[in-house]
């Protein structure tokens, strides 16, 4: 302090502290006290904390005043009274429509808040608990977010694939089941026609070995009138019996031709199957080298992850274990647990 343009310096100051205060100029404001990192995180964390509810405030009363005006006044009400352009305004009532009394906007920010409305809303609140987005860039956001639509994409696709594989695979069981049912019917059909087959081979050689019985007036009939209708009646058995014999032979050539028509179809649908179920094994087998690859991948960045975290300040540790932990429930959740 300074009496009588005679600087008098606080009791037990440093030598230090005696120069600076000779050297200050009259009327100089004392300089601020130095504050603690702490402090001052403190303080910008509040700050964004009420940046992002004053984003959420413009966005509600925008959709406000948008329902008040009438026709064609909102663009110049925008421009003359708030001076926000239509794009700007569409963004913070979209804010506004989005989250409502959801804390993304006051706790992330209008920037990262837009980015993670190309989430569906029931998935925003769960992308933020496990990811690390506090401490990501807009762009790291936007990439994370691509990455997982990415991994939802192919989960997808994997889905699909199994399931008409599934499909596939039940489909061609129901038809090699109904071919094989068809193909014992044709081998019964087929047995059946041989049978009756040879039955009427054995009984047009029976009918040509003993005579014919035919019904004739014996009383009166001359023998000659007896031989010959005794040979009229032959010759009738003998056409009536080549006659079945050929309906037979065809009905026989025709169940054959059936029973090797389904034998065929039940060859190449065996073969087919067969083939599946290579091609499955083999992509089952690439399936697990791709698994294997990214595992090893997945590995190393969490090895990687834990030295960065033994490596972090100490005030920094505990939200990157949180973030690790959650994807270690991430990663749970995927596999069902």
């Amino acid at each position: 302090m300074k009496e009588d343009n005679v600087t008098v310096a606080p009791a037990g100051a440093s030598e230090g502290e005696v120069l600076a205060e000779m050297f200050r100029e009259e009327g100089e404001a004392p300089a601020a006290p130095e504050r603690d990192i702490q402090l001052i995180t403190a303080e910008i964390q509040f700050f964004k904390r009420q940046a992002g509810q004053a984003v959420y405030e413009i966005g509600r009363c925008l959709l406000e005043a948008k329902a008040q005006l009438k026709h064609g006044e909102w663009l110049p009400w925008l421009r003359d009274e708030v001076a926000f352009s239509e794009a700007s305004a569409q963004r913070y009532m979209r804010l506004a429509r989005e989250y409502g009394k959801s804390r993304i906007v006051t706790d992330l920010g209008a920037g990262k808040a837009l980015e993670l409305l190309a989430l569906p809303e029931s998935q925003r609140e769960e992308f933020v608990e496990e990811n690390d987005v506090s401490g990501m860039t807009r762009e790291q956001l936007r990439q994370a977010i691509r990455e997982r639509d990415e991994a939802s994409v192919l989960a997808a696709r994997e889905r699909v694939r199994a399931e008409t594989a599934e499909q596939s695979r039940t489909k061609m069981e129901e038809d090699m089941k109904a071919l094989k049912a068809l193909h014992a019917a044709a081998v019964e059909t087929q047995r059946e026609k041989e049978e009756a087959l040879a039955k009427a081979e054995a009984e047009l050689k029976d009918l040509r070995s003993r005579p014919v019985e035919v019904a004739v007036e014996t009383r009166d009939a001359a023998p000659e009138q007896i031989a010959a209708a005794r040979a009229e009646g032959e010759k009738a058995a003998e056409t009536k019996a080549k006659a079945e014999l050929k309906k037979l032979r065809e009905e026989l050539k025709e169940a054959k031709g059936r029973t090797e028509d389904i034998r065929e179809q039940l060859r190449l649908a065996t073969e087919t199957a067969e083939k599946n179920r290579r091609l499955a094994a083999a992509s089952q087998e690439e399936g697990m080298v791709r698994f294997k690859l990214l595992f090893a991948d997945a590995q190393g960045t969490v090895n990687r992850m834990a030295e960065e975290l033994e490596q972090a300040p100490e005030e920094s540790r505990d939200k990157l274990r949180r973030a690790m932990l959650a994807l270690a429930d991430a990663i749970r959740k995927a596999v069902g647990e």
